[in-house]
């Protein structure tokens, strides 16, 4: 196992969320920060808040790069490349779409967690903000 898929785990055990643990390990580990009140309130957009809508992983990783947006103009590209990415990659923006009515599967959405992980860091890597 990888080093950031070790760290996903190590969130998930903690039971951290899809939307929480994007935010601590793309917003809040590269800046140092913990930010407990800020996880906590990514809760609000697990599991597709909470009703299976947009996938947490996609909203929650478009919060984590506003921590680091110059602009609203940069944010706006990112979250379009983060869009695209992402219905590209899975076929879908929604939770009830990418899991099914009701379902709920963790060893997908920890692959979900782990690739937006990784493509957030990387657009950032490449922004030279990391």
């Amino acid at each position: 196992m990888d080093d950031c898929s070790d760290r996903i785990l190590t969130c998930k055990l903690a039971g951290l969320s899809c939307s929480q643990t994007v935010m601590k390990l793309v917003g809040l580990e590269p800046r140092g920060e913990e930010g407990e009140a800020l996880i906590a309130a990514m809760g609000g957009l697990s599991y597709g808040m909470l009703c299976q809508h947009t996938c947490g992983c996609l909203t929650g990783a478009a919060c984590a790069l506003a921590l680091y947006a110059p602009s609203k103009e940069t944010l706006a590209g990112w979250c379009r490349e983060l869009d695209e990415w992402f219905t590209g990659r899975f076929g879908a923006a929604s939770c009830r779409e990418l899991v099914g009515e009701g379902a709920k599967n963790p060893a997908l959405c920890l692959e979900f967690i782990r690739e937006t992980v990784d493509y957030c860091l990387e657009l950032l890597d490449d922004a030279d903000l990391l």
